[in-house]
């Protein structure tokens, strides 16, 4: 197929999908923090100057996300670890039935911060 050079002419490769195609989300990225311990010259994913996203509007998106059928969560941010209750929102995505994953630079990984994740699945 030839690279469709219109934005609009895209919308024609979805006609190939079946009637009744079942158009919902199956991926979400919850953003939890601004907050990053590292100030990467290229990376505009952070700003020290915002905080932590609340943790009670955060299980307000997982719980969303979850009634629209959302099959995986992604937690991201700035630096998620630096969210001080990531394992417990972990854990409540965990609850949903929904996968989760969470990207991180690793720079605040410990041993027991690796246990704990495993825990959680």
């Amino acid at each position: 197929m030839k690279h469709p050079s219109n934005p609009a002419s895209w919308l024609g490769l979805f006609r190939g999908f079946p009637r009744g195609f079942d158009r919902k989300p199956i991926w979400a990225q919850i953003n939890v923090t601004w907050r990053c311990n590292l100030s990467c010259s290229y990376c505009t994913e952070y700003d020290n100057s915002k905080g932590h996203v609340p943790s009670s509007d955060i299980i307000s998106r997982i719980d969303h996300c979850k009634e629209l059928g959302v099959l995986h969560t992604d937690l991201i941010g700035g630096e998620p670890l630096l969210h001080p209750d990531i394992f417990p929102l972990i854990r409540h995505v965990a609850s949903t039935g929904m996968s989760t994953g969470m990207t991180t630079n690793g720079f605040l990984l410990t041993e027991e911060k690796l246990k704990t994740l495993i825990d959680l699945g």
